[in-house]
């Protein structure tokens, strides 16, 4: 909530019927963790509303092109920003990326560590009364080996 002040204030329209902005966050985190030795496959939505869904899973090296799709609502969601952060032995490096047409973005591998995908999205909806808008943020965790 943002009140009239421009300050940012816990609660909801309610709260502050007078408010600048009012606003809902949700956030999504996802992290597959393998069991067993060599698999590999399609992993399944997990049916939320902003979700980052790579296009097979396997045990991802150095090297490899890693493809990844943002979905808003269970479709494909095109030109959205996405944060890449990345912690291996060069040190911590962050970058940004964009989806491309139906919602790809595909990465190359160029270091071994863990990282971190992180895509926004607002939504110019809301419930009378409550809040004007919805922010959703989705993460997507993996590690790249050498």
């Amino acid at each position: 909530m943002i009140d009239k002040e421009e300050k940012f204030q816990k609660g909801t329209r309610k709260d502050y019927p007078d408010a600048a902005k009012a606003t809902f966050y949700n956030q999504f985190a996802q992290v597959i963790v393998p069991v067993g030795h060599d698999l590999e496959g399609i992993p399944q939505k997990a049916d939320i509303q902003l979700e980052i869904q790579p296009e097979t899973w396997k045990h991802w090296r150095l090297g490899d092109e890693i493809n990844f799709r943002v979905f808003f609502r269970g479709e494909p969601l095109d030109g959205t920003a996405v944060d890449v952060a990345c912690n291996g032995p060069g040190g911590y490096r962050q970058w940004q990326e964009m989806t491309g047409d139906d919602g790809w973005l595909t990465l190359r591998a160029k270091e071994p560590g863990r990282y971190l995908l992180i895509a926004r999205h607002r939504v110019p909806e809301g419930e009378e009364g409550v809040y004007d808008e919805l922010s959703l943020t989705a993460t997507f965790a993996f590690m790249v080996t050498k």
